[in-house]
């Protein structure tokens, strides 16, 4: 989507949420037209979630969202550094504002078979990252041809084979509570985020997505459990 195209959105989002007396274009003219208002306010904020793919993006002042930086484990600090910047140009304090970690997660007991679930979802998560993403997260690019080439011809299977362990521990965050928990300090804590969005991944996400098995998995509510119980109380 154009840079352009992106900024305008995030002006007439918000501003469509806050209410029905707008003037933005066809739109409004139709609804005028109609002398109908499809669009009521129904809570005081609603914050506007936004990507992190285009992080320099972010330096724009008066545009600075809510943001949820998609480069999932290292280089946090690099779109921190853009959000701060965003947020300073437009008046406000960086820290009052989201900046959000999303990561592919997996986490229980059995260490082999949650970071096995993250292998199996890494490949197609990384397919769709852009190239200066990748290079932010210490992958080469070109350790990916293969791996979307197989998904390309239908061979998941393959794929996943292709997706190095080394590759998963780069993109994804998987283990035991400890293991987990670990990680989160060593790479994301210090860096700005605050908030961890956990992209739980379980045996039927696995299967709906590449047709494979992974015993041993914990499933979705175990995860979260996990998360609540073992690993959230070590950052409050």
């Amino acid at each position: 989507m154009p840079r352009r195209r992106l900024r305008r959105r995030r002006v007439r989002l918000p501003t469509r949420l806050a209410g029905p007396e707008v003037k933005l274009g066809l739109l409004a003219r139709h609804q005028s037209l109609v002398g109908k208002v499809f669009v009521h306010p129904v809570q005081m904020v609603v914050p506007i979630i936004d990507d992190a793919v285009d992080v320099p993006l972010c330096d724009r002042g008066p545009l600075v969202p809510h943001l949820r930086d998609y480069s999932p484990v290292q280089r946090c600090v690099y779109g921190f550094e853009h959000f701060r910047a965003g947020a300073e140009r437009a008046g406000k304090n960086p820290d009052d504002l989201d900046f959000a970690a999303w990561v592919c997660t997996a986490i229980g007991r059995d260490s082999a078979a949650a970071k096995q679930a993250a292998r199996s979802m890494v490949g197609i998560y990384a397919s769709s990252m852009p190239q200066e993403l990748l290079e932010r997260n210490g992958v080469d690019p070109a350790e990916l041809t293969p791996i979307v080439e197989a998904m390309g011809a239908g061979d998941l299977a393959k794929s996943i084979e292709l997706t190095s362990p080394e590759l998963a521990e780069k993109l994804s965050i998987a283990g035991t509570p400890e293991e987990v928990t670990s990680k989160i300090k060593a790479e994301i804590e210090g860096t700005g985020v605050n908030h961890y969005i956990a992209a739980i991944t379980d045996a039927s996400l696995v299967k709906a997505f590449t047709g494979q098995t992974v015993e041993g998995v914990a499933t979705v509510e175990e995860q979260l459990r996990l998360l609540a119980d073992e690993v959230m109380p070590n950052f409050r």
